[in-house]
């Protein structure tokens, strides 16, 4: 099997197990434990802030150390955790507390995959970044939808099948990254905190990292704690879901990646964009004002479309975030550089869910979007002004143009 799809097998065995864990981990908070806003809130937080906190020591060793053995020691430590849920729960033993310390361990594993995973790309994109790029968005987004699929089995399978199948899918990875070939990193220094120091410095000094990078933080702000927070209690509360409550959550998902896989094959379609940060800048415009909406939709599908709008802003605004990095980042420092970036979405998602849950308790779900909305459009004038985000183009799509 070629290494590309070695690689994009096991992109989507990664992201298909967290597809599971996006419906099935606050469906266990609210549903299952029956708790509130501010206790699902605190548990994405404990999900999200460990890969914060450690992506750049990840970032580091993914510069350092071949990315084929990362991705083969945490696809199998991965499926420690959901194992240890599995088995929780059929002992009637699920608690907050051992939900809190999956998230932990599932954190921590995010720091390390994500920047050797990201490294290797661009390695075998053959200069393609682009089209890889895209081809990637489009394999974790189906794999989260298959993932979503599965966890609104919920109901008639039970959650002991699907919790091991989360298992079998990240194992599955760790065979598919065995096969891979062998690839030497190009930083010389091994992981220390003067190489994340350098990663930092990196990213400061040119204006296509940091401002992407920036922007990132803000979405991750923004963006994140509508998506993980405040929509499942817009659809537990506010569509009264029941006993569907699972099933339901998995379909605005559902939606929402397809409308981010929709944009992404659209744009592979179009041979790439040239104006990237135009379109990012637009993408997110667009995604506030759907966001905003959220806070009006009479029925449940009415929703589920609203999701679907809002996934195909994101579809944009990811891969061309992504593509900007990628296409800028130099090979030394490529694996600290995405680190950072990915810290951004991070470090902004804890802060995003824990503000969440707040404003569901003080407004109710439906007007707790509202305020991030407008924080959005703010951000955008604001990035626009002082950033050269608006000009930005992609030297690999002009130069395929000329």
């Amino acid at each position: 099997m070629r290494p590309m799809n070695l690689y994009f097998g096991g992109l989507v065995t990664w992201f298909g197990a967290i597809g599971i864990q996006t419906v099935l981990f606050p469906f266990l908070v609210t549903g299952q434990l029956a708790l509130g806003p501010a206790e699902l809130g605190f548990a994405m937080m404990a999900l999200f802030l460990p890969t914060m906190l450690l992506i750049m020591v990840g970032g580091a060793t993914a510069d350092h150390v071949d990315g084929r053995r990362i991705l083969i020691l945490v696809h199998f430590l991965s499926g420690l955790p959901a194992l240890g849920i599995l088995i929780a729960h059929l002992l009637d033993a699920l608690t907050y507390e051992v939900l809190i310390i999956y998230a932990l361990a599932m954190g921590v594993a995010g720091a390390f995959i994500i920047p050797a995973r990201d490294s290797l790309l661009t390695h075998i994109a053959d200069g393609k970044i682009q089209k890889a790029v895209m081809i990637a968005t489009i394999c974790q987004f189906g794999a989260q939808m298959l993932g979503f699929g599965l966890a609104a089995l919920e109901p008639y399978i039970g959650i002991a099948v699907i919790f091991l199948s989360q298992v079998a899918l990240l194992w599955t990875g760790a065979l598919l990254a065995l096969r891979l070939p062998t690839h030497e990193p190009e930083g010389a220094t091994a992981p220390s905190l003067a190489a994340i120091i350098d990663g930092f410095r990196e990213v400061a000094r040119d204006p296509r990292l940091l401002t992407p990078t920036a922007m990132v933080f803000g979405i991750g702000v923004l963006f994140f704690g509508t998506a993980q927070v405040v929509l499942p209690f817009i659809v537990r509360d506010v569509f009264d879901a029941g006993e569907n409550l699972a099933r339901d959550i998995a379909i605005v998902n559902i939606f929402m990646m397809c409308g981010i896989v929709f944009t992404a094959m659209l744009i592979g379609r179009m041979g790439g964009i040239e104006r990237q940060g135009r379109a990012l800048v637009l993408a997110l415009g667009f995604g506030a004002f759907v966001m905003a909406s959220f806070g009006f939709v009479p029925t449940f599908w009415a929703l589920s479309l609203a999701t679907f709008a809002w996934g195909c802003g994101g579809g944009v605004a990811m891969t061309m975030n992504r593509t900007i990095i990628q296409e800028s980042a130099p090979a030394s420092h490529r694996g600290r550089i995405l680190a950072v970036f990915q810290m951004g979405v991070l470090g902004g998602g804890p802060i995003g869910a824990l503000l969440s849950g707040f404003l569901i308790e003080w407004w109710g779900p439906q007007n707790a979007v509202l305020l991030p909305a407008a924080g959005m459009i703010a951000m955008l004038l604001l990035v626009c002004l002082v950033s050269p985000i608006w000009s930005l183009r992609s030297p690999l799509v002009s130069a395929a143009a000329d």
